[in-house]
């Protein structure tokens, strides 16, 4: 007997789309190319959402392309000890 690699899924997952969660903030230059890459995900059958900071200007860009955004508190990475 060989082996198949069929996964099985509970029922109640069958016909649902595999989710990706995509992050990246502050000046835009991360969120750029994530807005890039979601009509290709999209069209392999990914379900997309954002996680962003809720005040960033990745909300309002990532809102514009409709997917469910998810903001988080955040801050600014300091880079010195002081």
């Amino acid at each position: 007997m060989g082996a198949t690699n069929q996964t099985k899924y509970p029922s109640n997952l069958e016909n649902q789309k595999p989710k990706i969660v995509l992050t990246g903030g502050g000046t835009a230059g991360h969120v750029s190319p994530n807005l890039a890459l979601i009509p290709s995900l999209e069209a392999e059958g990914w379900n997309v959402e954002y996680i962003g900071s809720s005040q960033g200007i990745e909300k309002q860009l990532v809102e514009q392309v409709g997917i469910p955004y998810h903001g988080i508190s955040s801050g600014k990475l300091r880079r010195y000890f002081s």
